[in-house]
């Protein structure tokens, strides 16, 4: 983390980035409502703390030095951030909001195509779906739940077990594997294998189907579930999917399981709640909802 100290005059970037876009101080001057001297004091003040010249003055205009441009690539995109977080905040002064946090491979796999039923059962709640990497700090965050997979060891968090979950090898109905009379496990290695960063791997999947020996890593890789399903889908391969996040796919046939033999998995996904943490009048029938649903979901 960056102390005070680290940063330059932050009043002086303004005047940088506008000049820079303008390749004028006297018309960043104007846009800016100031004097063109108090543009220019900005940027000297700004090339002083940084020890460099940030443009090359001509007579009539001003250009960017290598320096200037890669400060202006850094300043710009520090501030597209900052303007997608001022206004994400503006979701934070709506009372019947019910902020969810959860994975993006379960939030399109499983839980977007549901949440019309909530909808339709609470209209008064507006629910926030936000996607990320790893547990929230649920007593700090502006967060209210959380829906993650998991073993259920959370310290410190309530947690109610929702779904439990399997991995089967998963491709599209036109899969020359499914035209075969007697397929088994050895016969998935004469085709392509898609792989993911899910902690399940081919490897596992294999040793449960009583090939220890097999452990294929040929094959492309995906950056997550959902990619690697949508290429199983589109024919490209063999996926080892989880039956949740697979769910939809499953249900409108446009994945069917490559062979019968599925691989328990002894993690399930959780609602994780902090009893200290950010309140909602919502939060409990949203909880009441997941139940509902996940108790539907095996049938």
């Amino acid at each position: 983390m960056y102390s005070d100290s680290r940063w330059p005059p932050l009043n002086c970037l303004r005047g940088f980035v506008t000049a820079a876009r303008c390749n004028s101080f006297s018309t960043a001057a104007e846009t800016l409502h100031l004097t063109q001297s108090a543009v220019s004091h900005q940027i000297k003040t700004l090339e002083s703390w940084l020890g460099q010249p940030l443009f090359i003055r001509h007579k009539r205009r001003v250009q960017l030095t290598d320096a200037g441009s890669d400060l202006l690539h850094t300043a710009e995109t520090c501030l597209a951030g900052l303007d997608k977080g001022l206004r994400r905040l503006e979701q934070y002064k709506k009372p019947n909001q019910l902020i969810v946090c959860t994975s993006a491979d379960f939030a399109a796999g499983w839980l977007v195509s549901r949440l019309a039923d909530f909808r339709h059962r609470h209209p008064q709640v507006d629910v926030w779906l936000y996607t990320g990497d790893g547990t929230p700090e649920l007593d700090i965050a502006e967060v209210h739940c959380a829906i993650l997979a998991g073993n259920g060891d959370w310290p410190d968090l309530e947690t109610l077990r929702l779904l439990d979950d399997e991995w089967l090898p998963l491709c599209a109905p036109g899969h020359p594997l499914l035209a075969l009379p007697e397929a088994g496990p050895r016969d998935l290695l004469d085709h392509d294998l898609l792989h993911d960063e899910s902690d399940v791997t081919w490897g596992d999947w294999f040793r449960a189907a009583g090939l220890t020996a097999a452990n294929p890593v040929e094959g492309p890789n995906f950056s997550s579930q959902s990619l690697a399903l949508q290429a199983a889908e589109l024919g490209q391969g063999i996926a080892l999917g989880s039956r949740v996040i697979a769910a939809d796919r499953i249900a409108a046939a446009h994945l069917v399981p490559a062979l019968p033999l599925t691989l328990s998995s002894s993690h399930g996904y959780y609602l994780l709640r902090h009893a200290d943490g950010l309140k909602s009048d919502y939060l409990d029938c949203f909880e009441t909802w997941l139940r509902e649903t996940c108790d539907g979901f095996g049938d």
